[in-house]
């Protein structure tokens, strides 16, 4: 089942790095787990069909991955963790990775971090 318990579970079985601004990417790509994307391919992140890595999707919905299983949406993020994060600051590393499309996506983040 998906709750937030349960993501925060499975952040940790896969040791996910930076889990509190992960959880804030989920609720921010999602719309607090209740987004089309979300429900129906099981990615909690917005996450592309990578071209170049190992990846747990299963097919794509004209770009974005989906899953069999919101799960293993937690396990490709941790792949992608993996290959391209090496430490520092999380927020600079997405920038740089050119994660979002949305200019506003570290600005929105942060927000969302302020708030809780």
């Amino acid at each position: 089942m998906l709750t937030w318990d349960n993501i925060s579970w499975y952040l940790d079985y896969y040791h996910v790095q930076c889990p509190d601004i992960v959880k804030t990417q989920i609720k921010h790509e999602t719309g607090n787990l209740t987004s089309r994307i979300c429900k129906e391919d099981k990615n909690l992140f917005g996450m592309n069909y990578p071209a170049k890595r190992k990846t747990t999707a299963i097919g794509k919905d004209i770009h974005k991955a989906i899953y069999p299983d919101w799960q293993r949406s937690i396990e490709d993020y941790k792949i992608f963790q993996n290959k391209y994060y090496k430490g520092g600051d999380y927020f600079l590393f997405l920038i740089n990775q050119g994660y979002a499309e949305d200019k506003n996506y570290i600005k929105k983040l942060r927000s969302y971090e302020q708030n809780r």
